[in-house]
């Protein structure tokens, strides 16, 4: 009961500082309000669910609905130009791109480490974490043929 508790909590703190505080500060400037409810709901429900062994689809199926809040920051710093409004979302985005800008610098860094090429087995590609599925489809027959 104490992990479950955990989780939700972290899950609340995370969804506060990945999405929630944006659609917090920009609900009454929102015009779709039954869209936002959805988005809202959608967005708190995909880490939730996990479909094979990684994170593809909470990374996948949440892009529509980040991308439904980037419209609707740009549309509110567009009515908002020069208010005090606007000043305030671009602080909060400001803050929010430190982790962006941190996942650049891990790029960087991460990329010019070379790492040594080696040849794997088809078995060894269909039961790692990130790739598995069906080797009797076209992609199989036609393109990753010997």
């Amino acid at each position: 009961m104490e992990a479950q508790f955990r989780r939700l909590v972290l899950l609340i703190v995370f969804y506060f500082l990945e999405v929630g505080i944006y659609l917090i500060y920009m609900y009454k400037k929102i015009k779709y309000k039954g869209l936002f409810w959805l988005n809202t709901i959608w967005l708190f429900m995909i880490p939730n669910i996990t479909i094979g062994t990684s994170i593809d689809f909470c990374m996948r199926a949440s892009i529509p609905g980040l991308f439904l809040i980037m419209m609707w920051c740009i549309e509110t710093l567009d009515e908002n130009r020069g208010k005090v409004y606007s000043l305030i979302l671009i602080a909060l985005l400001a803050i929010g791109s430190v982790t962006s800008l941190h996942e650049i610098g891990r790029t960087i860094v991460n990329t010019v480490r070379h790492e040594q090429i080696i040849n794997v087995t088809e078995e060894d590609i269909m039961t790692a974490g990130n790739f598995s599925g069906n080797t009797e489809n076209i992609f199989w027959k036609y393109i990753a043929k010997d």
